[in-house]
């Protein structure tokens, strides 16, 4: 399973964190794939504030970078549990599309349980 977020800020170029709708894809508890999208602002607790936490570590100090999409994957480091983004961000002033990685910046690897749980939420 995957996440995909698209933002709603690609006219402002600011980055808000809840304008925007997520989508879950891939397998579902019952082993069936089928796509789910909400809007972001509309995330239950504690799913919200985990989200807090991971939008911080998209847009973090990718300025002049503004965060257009994300694809979440769960991942493995070291053992323990992690969610690794892959980040598409639209540049200022120049208007360029870049997509960032772990390898570009490591705040993109998130290890920890909490994140990771994320995912299982949206899986059942």
């Amino acid at each position: 399973m995957f996440i995909h977020i698209v933002y709603n800020n690609t006219v402002e170029e600011e980055f808000k964190p809840f304008e925007g709708t997520i989508s879950f894809i891939g397998p579902k508890a019952d082993e069936w794939t089928y796509p789910s999208t909400m809007k972001l602002d509309e995330l239950p607790e504690p799913q919200k504030s985990i989200y807090t936490g991971i939008a911080q570590a998209i847009q973090g100090d990718k300025q002049p970078w503004v965060a257009s999409q994300i694809h979440a994957f769960p991942a493995k480091k070291d053992g323990k549990n992690a969610v690794r983004l892959q980040l598409e961000a639209i540049h200022d002033e120049t208007k360029a599309i870049r997509t960032f990685t772990d390898e570009d910046n490591p705040d993109l690897l998130i290890v920890g349980d909490e994140a990771f749980a994320f995912f299982d939420y949206f899986k059942k």
